[in-house]
């Protein structure tokens, strides 16, 4: 899917702005996924477990805007049901500092996690 039949399809916005950290799962019936496009059945097939709205793009290799407009897609169907965290998103629909730092926390495993410069992060080794 390209991004020019996805905003022929969706001119608009999605009707939910889909936090990043949004947990996505279904519970909908398997004859009924196999209807879908093969985008929708993979995010089905991904989110039996809940899975955030980011770890389903990285998943799929999809652009995040991308994926946000598919799940509310499979949300109107009634496919997924969507769990939006409280808003950690500036009015701008950026995350909130907060969030990234623990984000940035979680991934570098040890609590001591510090902003990247302009090179990508590194670690030094003890």
């Amino acid at each position: 899917m390209t991004a020019d039949t996805l905003h022929a399809r969706h001119p608009s916005r999605p009707p939910y702005q889909l936090a990043l950290e949004a947990l996505v799962f279904t519970a909908a019936d398997e004859l009924a996924v196999q209807r879908r496009p093969p985008a929708h059945r993979q995010i089905c097939q991904l989110c039996r477990e809940a899975r955030s709205v980011g770890e389903i793009a990285a998943l799929l290799a999809l652009p995040l805007g991308v994926v946000r407009i598919l799940i509310a897609d499979l949300a109107e169907a009634g496919d997924v049901t969507i769990h939006q965290p409280d808003s950690h998103q500036r009015p701008d629909g950026a995350p909130d500092a907060a969030l990234l730092s623990r984000v940035l926390t979680a991934l570098c495993g040890d609590g001591h996690a510090t902003a990247p410069g302009p090179g990508p992060l590194l670690r030094p080794l003890a």
